[in-house]
């Protein structure tokens, strides 16, 4: 009886001492992670390589550069003064860009894109016979930038060279004369002259 009292108050004080423990850890846990109780268990971080990643920088465009987007000097002299002489209250045609064809043609000796804002006069008038004709031509392209886009719309097509254009047109005085150049061969005659003389630099420059 005596050895079975001695176990039971041995097992009563370790019951007793545990407790203790118990509360200890619960109180610390407490202590140090309010509102957290045992069950809840601290995720360790992962260790690994520590990736840092920089700020993002925003991306600076640079300013596309069109081709051909500045006038050939002579071209827009000519241009300037046919303006200021026939339209000199319309100042928006001076943002116009007049330049040379970078292709060869053959039957379009000038054109005008209103949208862009730009003439493009074939490269083959750029001869001593063609030169007188620039200013004429130059008006006519003046013309159709003048009108714009409204000009008058008959079955479904836009007349560029209806009523209105052709009496625009007439107030230059050598808007005939012009005329009479193309048809008597001065632009075949222009077209030759050009290929001809690229013709003769291509060999020079071979050799």
């Amino acid at each position: 009886m005596k050895f079975f009292g001695i176990q039971l108050k041995l097992f009563q004080s370790m019951a007793f001492v545990i407790g203790e423990n118990s509360g200890a850890r619960e109180n610390s846990v407490s202590d140090d992670s309010p509102g957290k109780g045992l069950n809840d268990v601290a995720v360790k971080p992962r260790r690994g390589p520590v990736r840092r990643t920089l700020p993002a920088h925003p991306r600076v465009q640079k300013p596309r550069v069109r081709k051909g987007s500045t006038s050939c000097p002579r071209l827009r002299h000519i241009w300037l003064s046919v303006r200021s002489e026939y339209f000199p209250h319309r100042h928006d045609l001076d943002e116009y860009v007049v330049v040379w064809s970078a292709r060869p043609q053959k039957r379009t000796l000038a054109s005008c894109n209103i949208k862009k804002q730009r003439v493009q006069v074939a490269r083959e008038m750029d001869h001593e016979a063609a030169i007188e004709m620039l200013e004429p031509l130059l008006y006519h392209e003046m013309c159709h930038a003048v009108l714009g886009m409204s000009v008058v719309r008959e079955k479904q097509r836009s007349q560029w060279h209806g009523r209105d254009f052709r009496a625009l047109e007439r107030r230059h005085p050598l808007m005939p004369e012009l005329d009479k150049w193309v048809k008597n061969g001065g632009w075949q005659s222009a077209v030759r002259s050009d290929r001809s003389r690229r013709s003769w630099d291509s060999r020079r420059n071979a050799r």
